[in-house]
C-alpha cells in the first residue's frame, strides 16, 4: 500500500498525541557477548580468563567442561541445584576462533554477578 506524502502529513496532524504510550519496558531474555580477533589463538585468552575469574570470585563456582571448551560461572545453592550466571564458550568455525560471553542480565543482576561482569569488562 503506498501513501503519499500529503496523505502522511494529514494523518499525523489528526493524530493525539494522548493515546501514545507514555513508558516503554523492555525485557532482555538473554545477552551475547562475541569475542574475536585477527591475531593469534584465543585458547591462551580463554584459559587466563577463566583462571582469573577462579581466583577473583567467591561467592560462585566455575563448572567447566574442558573437553568442549566451555565454562560456567555459577551459583550453587546446594549439592544438586544450581544457576548458570554467565556461560563461557571458546568456539572454532573454520580457522576462526570466538570467545562466547551468554548471560541473563536480571539473573547476573539477581545473584550479584555485577561486580564480577564489571571486573570482566
Amino acid at each position: 500500500m503506498l501513501v503519499s506524502i500529503q496523505d502522511l502529513k494529514s494523518i499525523q496532524e489528526r493524530c493525539d498525541v494522548g493515546e501514545l504510550v507514555q513508558r516503554l519496558d523492555v525485557s532482555i531474555d538473554r545477552l551475547t557477548v562475541i569475542w574475536d580477533t585477527d591475531i593469534g589463538s584465543l585458547r591462551q585468552i580463554f584459559k587466563n580468563l577463566k583462571q582469573a575469574i577462579s581466583t577473583r570470585v567467591d561467592s560462585f563456582e566455575i563448572h567447566d567442561n574442558v573437553r568442549d571448551d566451555v565454562f560456567t560461572l555459577a551459583k550453587d545453592f546446594n549439592e544438586y541445584d544450581s544457576i548458570n550466571i554467565i556461560f563461557f564458550q571458546l568456539s572454532t568455525y573454520g580457522n576462526e576462533q570466538l570467545i562466547r560471553i551468554d548471560f541473563n542480565p536480571n539473573t547476573l543482576k539477581e545473584f550479584g554477578g555485577m561486580k564480577v561482569w564489571r571486573q570482566l569488562i
